[in-house]
């Protein structure tokens, strides 16, 4: 019996994570994805991407007049990308894009963006298939930002199963929120009576100073003004 739920869960998770991360570093494919689009639907978008191992290059054909490309070697270090529209022209990244602003940065949210709008949403298939379009689409795009965005530096026998999986995000519990509020409006609420008391003995302490210098005559008569 326990041994059956293994082997459906094994198959479950199977099916929802149809290849590795490193499965997707180690292939090599060419996928293209065309839509139409405007104005009208009349003109084709069409998004090209060529992997061999550690190159990938992207290619994007728009309105048939306005065709750019790039290639990325994933293993090469210092992380760059190579513009392969007209020259070669090489941008080599210059700290984070989103603490700086660069034509490294430029070209890499350029990349990242016709990839999201023109590859990932109109690509067929499965995302967890590598056969399909979305899932070379969606491996490039693993290991595209990998290298560009997070730095990281491929090796060809490396491992790297853990692009496949996302980082947990940390939700602080309700109850923890509300002890930290009332901690919080606690300590104020003790600032601010301290800050009271000490407004208190300095008023008296001057009341105290500016009647020490009066001297009271027991024999002296009425006086006159």
């Amino acid at each position: 019996m326990q041994f059956l739920k293994f082997s459906i869960l094994f198959l479950t998770i199977n099916s929802v994570i149809a290849f590795t991360g490193t499965e997707c570093f180690q292939s090599s494919f060419d996928v293209s994805v065309s839509h139409k689009s405007s104005p009208f639907g009349l003109l084709n978008k069409t998004l090209t991407i060529s992997k061999k191992e550690c190159e990938v290059e992207v290619a994007h054909n728009e309105y048939k007049y306005h065709n750019r490309s790039w290639v990325i070697d994933i293993c090469r270090d210092p992380v760059h990308i190579k513009s392969t529209t007209t020259s070669i022209d090489v941008y080599r990244k210059a700290g984070e894009c989103h603490k700086t602003s660069n034509d490294f940065c430029d070209e890499y949210k350029t990349i990242r963006k016709i990839i999201e709008d023109d590859g990932l949403i109109f690509a067929e298939g499965a995302k967890n298939n590598l056969n399909d379009p979305h899932g070379r689409v969606f491996c490039a795009s693993l290991v595209l930002n990998a290298y560009l965005k997070e730095n990281n530096i491929f090796n060809r026998n490396g491992n790297y199963d853990s692009l496949m999986i996302r980082k947990p995000i940390a939700r602080i519990p309700e109850d923890i929120k509300k002890a930290r509020a009332e901690f919080k409006a606690e300590k104020e609420t003790k600032v601010e009576t301290t800050q009271d008391k000490a407004a208190e003995t300095e008023v008296e302490e001057s009341s105290d100073t500016s009647s020490d210098g009066l001297e009271i005559d027991e024999n002296a008569g009425s006086g006159t003004f």
